[in-house]
């Protein structure tokens, strides 16, 4: 097995899916397109920095813009990241979960 990792593209996703948490309680959209990058990532990390020119690419879109727009404003809920308070939106769910690989994307940076 390889010491080190060049390239690392997390792209998994879902999309529209009605409220459904995971096997750890979280909801599915932030589950999937957000965590599951994130803890990717993290587990291949000491691999990444090995590497002398290490790249990685998370996939995201511009729904969050669009959603955004539609709403009036951003948000970022961190005290219902599951969608528990409030009425649930597949697709504010979605555009939450991209706007945090965004947020993701330039920590690493």
């Amino acid at each position: 097995m390889s010491e080190k990792v060049d390239y690392l593209v997390n792209g998994a996703g879902i999309m529209g899916i009605e409220r459904r948490l995971n096997r750890m309680g979280f909801e599915g959209h932030y589950a999937v397109n957000y965590l599951g990058h994130f803890y990717l990532t993290h587990l291949l990390w000491k691999k990444l920095i090995k590497s002398d020119f290490f790249r990685i690419v998370n996939s995201s879109s511009i729904t969050h813009e669009r959603i955004s727009g539609f709403l009036g404003r951003t948000t970022i809920d961190l005290d219902d990241i599951n969608f528990e308070k409030g009425r649930y939106s597949p697709t504010l769910s979605y555009a939450r979960s991209k706007l945090y690989n965004n947020l993701f994307t330039h920590g690493l940076a």
